[in-house]
């Protein structure tokens, strides 16, 4: 009997042992969460640090509405277990990629928001105050949602869910999104704060991509340079902009993935108060930094006029 108890006992030491010896490769197995921008991946890294492990597909200073795939963004899609994405209305050309890759948990931020999260959603043109827009998308909810802080927290929740789901007993992820959450509130009070004796003041945006920016700080976008960021401006438009920007004492923003020599000649331009805002995020490692330097830049600027 005490042969059998002995020999039971070394057996369990050694099942034991089996196991933990499997620990660290399972702690090593972080889900794989790949984005398609840049901002995106600011939002997962900051919301849920390393448990998760973090990367995104289009290079900062590539447009996402127009981007051609190479082999080696082919291969990380293959290597991922989740892709965040904003949507086909703004990643046009990833639709019928990504049907390739069936293996993907594919989370599409812009889709969540318009089932469950309607209120933080802005439709094309909402902050836009001139009547010569592009009317093309009236109706359409913008896709450009990581511009606002209270939706980089919805975001974060979003993504959550499917995080729980393939990692039932990973992090609890539900927690760090909903503190994460909380932190993008406490972000967009302390920004309205700073920007409250600016409020109303008005902005020209290079193209209609700032919506949810301008809208979060309770400031007007009276017109855009290109209203297809595929397609430069005309030099009669061009004219039409900086008259505006004077007589409105508006603040200029450009982006550098758009920049072209009609648009440096408004950096020399006396009485013209111009800015430049990467909305792709190329020169910060965390969404509240990325938020803070739009937020110090515009008010900045608008400080100027």
């Amino acid at each position: 009997m005490q042969s059998i108890i002995r020999t039971l006992s070394q057996l369990f030491k050694v099942l034991l042992l089996l196991n933990l010896s499997t620990l660290p490769a399972q702690a090593a197995d972080k889900i794989k969460v790949l984005t398609s921008i840049k901002p995106l991946s600011l939002i997962v890294n900051e919301a849920f640090g390393d448990t998760v492990q973090v990367d995104y597909l289009l290079p900062p200073m590539a447009s996402p509405h127009m981007y051609q795939l190479k082999p080696s963004d082919a291969r990380r899609l293959q290597a991922a277990d989740v892709f965040l994405w904003v949507g086909p209305e703004l990643e046009r050309f990833l639709p019928k990629i990504l049907e390739k890759y069936s293996q993907l948990e594919k989370v599409d931020a812009l889709s969540y928001l318009e089932s469950s999260q309607d209120a933080l959603l802005l439709a094309f043109n909402q902050s836009r105050q001139d009547d010569s827009h592009d009317h093309s998308h009236d109706g359409a909810h913008d896709p450009h949602v990581w511009l606002s802080a209270n939706v980089a927290g919805a975001i974060a929740l979003n993504l959550a869910e499917t995080l729980s789901r393939i990692d039932p007993i990973g992090a609890d992820y539900q927690a760090l999104a909903r503190k994460y959450q909380t932190q993008m509130r406490q972000l967009t009070d302390t920004s309205q704060m700073a920007a409250q004796q600016l409020s109303h003041k008005n902005l020209l945006t290079y193209h209609n991509g700032f919506n949810y920016f301008a809208n979060e700080l309770s400031l007007n976008i009276v017109d855009v340079v290109a209203l297809q960021p595929e397609t430069s401006p005309g030099a009669r438009h061009l004219s039409e902009i900086k008259s505006k920007a004077i007589s409105l004492q508006a603040c200029i923003v450009v982006e550098p993935q758009y920049r072209a020599a009609a648009i440096d000649r408004f950096f020399t331009i006396p009485n013209l108060a111009i800015t430049e805002i990467d909305p792709m995020g190329s020169e910060y490692t965390t969404y509240s930094d990325y938020y803070r330097g739009m937020v110090k830049r515009v008010l900045e600027c608008l400080s100027n006029r």
